[in-house]
């Protein structure tokens, strides 16, 4: 039986390329997480069967444990010892499960990936899916390309060699020291700041090896032009007419920063009168064709002259993957001074004709003769200013990247498109890098507190040591360990000095009490809170210097001004975005503090935060708060369970006239009659099914009760006349009696839904200590 040979490529495109070149372009394809192409050939001498599929790049992405995934229970400084793990940078996508398939049966394996650092990576990520690492005699082998013609294929495959475990090994450490340096001063950093001034948006001020250095290049830049002082300078400029044409001439000095030389040296040619050609010199040249882009190179060139961003040009490439002129030079004296004049004549436009941006400008001279003397008809003494460096453009930002060594060909438009992003720059015409405001006052905070936070030379050394591991000049584990313990001291420090930053943040952005709109009033002193809409959304008591969040997405307003029972805060009524988004009151204090053992972030909670100011946890509206009296509760306004999951359908109290329920827990919709003057829930329950019984008082003309009667009351499961005006919108089913049972299972927070089920309605006082 003819072995069999699974390839793995980088790309679908890439491993279709290769089984076409392999194959003769006959091949059997068929589809699976990415596509399998099947064929019979030559394997080493030997009959065999291919099987020829691909990734989808890296395979596997670094992360920390589920233990510390939790900003408000984790000390940054941990991060640095904390334990990594790799999961699927794709789990929709199904590569590992895909390769584990495939390899099945196989006996040889071939790693087509690309010949970089990072190719190398996702072989043994590769390996690690298909189980070829074990010793069990099934062989492994790499093959080298630089391109996917059918040249460089058959080359590669008739010199196979095995995959670079060092390589592969120093992505690794990178991808460690990345993760445990940015996450580290990312939360510090973003819990800092969160919410402390008015128009800043903090939701994440993040930190990253490779990021920040990008981001200090352009503010470099910008701290150069905000800190130029022009000065005058002088340029002397000859007119000559010959021949019909009018030239002007270039000094050889160019120009002077005295305006009395400037004018003696003018004088010298007003006195002399004539020029005398000194040389003519005439050059046959031609520009050679473009090499082939390396990605670094591509970046460039297509911000330059396509104006594409670095993403986008990613993007892009991704898909498609894959003569002469006459430089006549005339030199010219007059006055013991050098001047001179070029011109250009393209003779064959050759490839400039298809890249414009790359063609020679034409320049016509006529024809001088050494020795001629021609007469000077004007002397310009010509004034300028020196004027500041413009602000980086991507190109040069790349070109500065790629010589100091920050980020990979594949990852430098990822850092560009970063701090794009995270609104540290922005990008103006000729696609120039502008700094915000929060871009600078980072670099200058680093810059205050230790500049080799943002120099590009911590990139570097760190660069250099995962180059020793590359060349197996240097253990992994221990170029790790080195560089985290310079991180975790550095890290320490600027714990200690952060407010040297926050004194830069002070001065640029507006503290809370100038910020926001006044919107409802605090339980604790009475006194009305602003309302901070910038992200993250809060509100701020200025006479506690309290900060209260509210949820990241809809419209906050106050509601009725209502009161919680629990904490005298005035409600708010939160109307998310959409036409069937949920609305809901809270508790501005309850949402950030809530009052009951076992509830944790629930709906619309900011995923960063302080935990010393946000109490246990943020999230609890008042449809997931358990007490028994509120009339806003979940015990109040919850009717039955949802069909759909464990959570509980809540009348939606400000939907009129399209009266709802939504569910507290999922996306589950039901419509209630419409056109009814009012629903409001009772405190009778249901006795076949423990549901809430609701009362709904008809609009008088369009009632469907008998002799013009508006009021009714009932179970929307169980009274035929309500049930029968329910509609389910987003769920599977909502009957009286095909799901009898559901959701009485226990709920988030260690209390029951209220629901079907058994017939006895569960105290909520039991499920939480000294209610």
């Amino acid at each position: 039986m003819a072995p069999k040979v699974l390839m793995v490529a980088e790309k679908p495109s890439i491993a279709l390329s290769i089984a076409s070149v392999l194959s003769g372009a006959q091949i059997s394809t068929r589809r699976a997480s990415t596509e399998v192409h099947e064929f019979d050939g030559m394997f080493l001498g030997s009959r065999a069967h291919y099987r020829v599929t691909s990734v989808i790049g890296h395979v596997f992405s670094v992360d920390f444990p589920a233990a510390f995934q939790d900003w408000a229970n984790t000390n940054p400084s941990d991060l640095f010892q904390a334990p990594i793990l790799k999961k699927e940078s794709n789990p929709k996508a199904h590569i590992c499960r895909h390769l584990s398939q495939e390899a099945r049966g196989c006996s040889h394996l071939v790693l087509w990936l690309d010949c970089d650092r990072e190719g190398e990576n996702i072989c043994f990520e590769v390996i690690e899916c298909t189980g070829f690492h074990t010793n069990d005699g099934r062989r492994i082998y790499r093959a080298r390309f630089s391109s996917v013609t059918e040249k460089d294929i058959l080359k590669a495959m008739s010199s196979l060699v095995e995959p670079n475990r060092d390589e592969a090994l120093a992505v690794d450490a990178r991808q460690e020291i990345d993760l445990k340096v940015g996450v580290a001063f990312t939360r510090f950093q973003t819990s800092y700041f969160n919410g402390k001034y008015g128009n800043l948006d903090a939701r994440v001020i993040s930190y990253g090896p490779c990021q920040t250095p990008t981001l200090g290049f352009c503010v470099d830049r910008y701290l150069q032009i905000a800190m130029f002082k022009p000065e005058k300078f002088w340029m002397l400029h000859p007119y000559i007419m010959y021949k019909g044409y009018e030239l002007k001439l270039e000094w050889e000095r160019g120009r002077l920063f005295d305006a009395d030389v400037a004018a003696m040296f003018r004088n010298r040619l007003m006195e002399d009168g004539t020029m005398r050609v000194v040389r003519v010199s005439e050059k046959l040249e031609s520009k050679g064709r473009p090499s082939g882009l390396n990605t670094v190179n591509l970046l460039k060139v297509a911000s330059s002259a396509l104006g594409f961003g670095p993403q986008l040009t990613m993007q892009l490439a991704e898909r498609l993957y894959t003569q002469g002129f006459v430089r006549i030079n005339v030199e010219f004296e007059s006055g013991g001074e050098q001047f001179q004049c070029i011109g250009q004549l393209v003779t064959v436009k050759g490839f400039t004709s298809i890249m414009p941006w790359l063609a020679v400008s034409e320049k016509n001279l006529p024809d001088f003769a050494e020795g001629e003397k021609i007469e000077i008809s004007k002397v310009d003494l010509d004034e300028g200013n020196t004027s500041p460096p413009d602000y980086l453009n991507e190109s040069e930002l790349i070109s500065l990247m790629e010589k100091h060594g920050i980020g990979t060909d594949a990852s430098i438009s990822v850092h560009i498109n970063n701090i794009c992003e995270r609104n540290y720059v922005q990008v103006q015409a000729g696609r120039r890098l502008v700094p915000t405001p929060l871009g600078i006052s980072l670099i200058r905070g680093y810059q205050c507190i230790d500049s080799d936070l943002c120099l590009p030379d911590i990139r570097s050394f760190i660069e250099h040591q995962i180059t020793l591991v590359a060349k197996g000049q240097a253990d992994h584990s221990m170029v790790v360990q080195h560089v985290l313990d310079q991180f975790r001291r550095k890290f320490s420090y600027f714990v200690k000095q952060i407010e040297n930053m926050d004194a830069l943040f002070e001065a640029q952005f507006s503290p809370l009490s100038d910020s926001g709109r006044l919107l409802s009033k605090c339980g604790k002193c009475l006194r009305y809170m602003k309302y901070i809409s910038t992200q993250p959304p809060r509100l701020y008591c200025g006479t506690c210097e309290e900060v209260y969040y509210v949820p990241q997405k809809g419209t906050v307003k106050l509601y009725k001004e209502l009161t919680c029972p629990l904490d005298n805060f005035e409600l708010l009524l939160c109307i998310m975005p959409g036409p069937e988004g949920k609305s809901f009151p809270l508790c501005p204090y309850c949402y950030n503090c809530p009052p009951f053992e076992g509830i944790d972030t629930f709906f619309g909670a900011p995923k960063t935060g302080d935990s010393s100011k946000l109490g246990k946890g943020v999230g609890m509206p008042c449809f997931l708060c358990p007490h028994p009296t509120c009339p806003h509760s979940v015990i109040a306004q919850g009717v039955c369970a949802c069909p759909e999951c464990s959570g509980t359908l809540v009348l939606d109290p400000v939907s009129a006239p399209k009266w709802r329920l939504y569910c507290n827990m999922c996306n589950c919709l039901v419509s209630l009659p419409e056109g009814a003057h009012r629903i409001s829930t009772t405190q009778d329950k249901c006795p076949e099914c423990d549901s809430t019984i609701i009362e709904v008082d008809f609009n008088k003309k369009t009632t469907p009760l008998k002799d013009g009667a508006t009021l009714h009351k009932g179970c929307i499961l169980c009274d035929e006349l309500l049930h029968s005006l329910v509609e389910m919108k987003h769920g599977r089913s909502f009957s009286r009696h095909g799901r009898r049972g559901r959701g009485r299972g226990k709920g988030r927070g260690g209390y029951r839904g209220r629901g079907r089920g058994n017939n006895k309605q569960q105290d909520p006082k039991m499920s939480f200590r000294d209610f």
